[in-house]
């Protein structure tokens, strides 16, 4: 059991580039994890999953279609984040994952990161 998210890196975010972020948790809170990013960054989704890791590797494949792989600038050996329209990222995610109840948008992130701006 786990998360799978989309984030955008608060950098690509600046810059106005469509780039985004493929990630999963396996931590009981996926705040834990998402902290972990700069403060600025903005969180698009976060669907509670059976099996993260599988479910990651399934959404991979489907990006690696649809999407062009970022590696550039100190990002040439990552193989999570796509350029790419994130409405298009969001609808793969919602079909793979086919658990539309359970997605939580950045609203519905806890208050407490809120006030950190997540």
């Amino acid at each position: 059991m786990g998360y799978i998210y989309l984030i955008q890196s608060v950098e690509f975010k600046l810059l106005k580039q469509k780039i985004y972020k493929i990630g999963r948790t396996g931590q009981e809170n996926p705040n834990n994890r998402i902290k972990h990013y700069d403060r600025n960054s903005k969180i698009y989704l976060e669907h509670f999953v059976d099996d993260c890791k599988q479910k990651e590797k399934e959404i991979l494949k489907l990006f690696k279609e649809n999407f062009t792989q970022y590696q550039e600038n100190g990002y040439e050996n990552s193989r999570e984040y796509f350029k790419g329209d994130v409405k298009h990222m969001i609808h793969i995610i919602n079909e793979c994952c086919n658990t539309h109840e359970e997605t939580k948008k950045k609203d519905d992130v806890g208050w407490g990161w809120k006030m950190l701006g997540y």
